[in-house]
């Protein structure tokens, strides 16, 4: 189990620069130096930040190995540890404004949820995908007497 842990812990440093990554060019490409310049932290803690909140969101889903749990149990447990985490970082980091109407606040919150959702739907699908294939491949050997 500790081996499952340390990859979901670097997957989830990756995921954190990455989107990180993602996130700064695309603020540079529209608001040019200013981007960092209003972000009100220094690159370096914006980066860790980042991979704090892609360990939020990736090392939970090691949940997803037990079977004692349902699935929706699991997913509840995945998204609010994840979010628990996302929603106090982004606003001490300034990723979320927090001198702005509450509207803004909740449309923020919103489109992070949605987004969220999104990702793991296609985790879900991909993984769904993974295992009617390998189960596939067992029917084919089963069928050719190899198991």
């Amino acid at each position: 189990m500790s081996g499952k842990v340390m990859k979901y812990l670097f997957g989830g440093i990756s995921w954190g620069c990455v989107v990180s990554c993602i996130v700064n060019v695309i603020g540079t490409m529209v608001k040019g130096n200013a981007w960092f310049t209003e972000a009100g932290h220094s690159y370096a803690a914006q980066v860790a930040a980042a991979v704090l909140v892609g360990v939020a969101w990736v090392l939970p889903s090691v949940i997803y190995q037990s079977d004692r749990m349902p699935r929706v149990m699991q997913a509840l447990i995945h998204f609010v540890i994840g979010f628990g985490v996302y929603f106090p970082t982004a606003f001490v980091m300034g990723w979320i404004p927090g001198d702005i109407s509450t509207g803004a606040i909740f449309l923020e919150m919103l489109l992070m949820a949605a987004m969220s959702f999104v990702i793991w739907i296609c985790f879900c699908v991909h993984y769904r995908r993974e295992a009617k294939q390998i189960n596939e491949q067992l029917k084919q050997k089963k069928n050719r007497g190899e198991l």
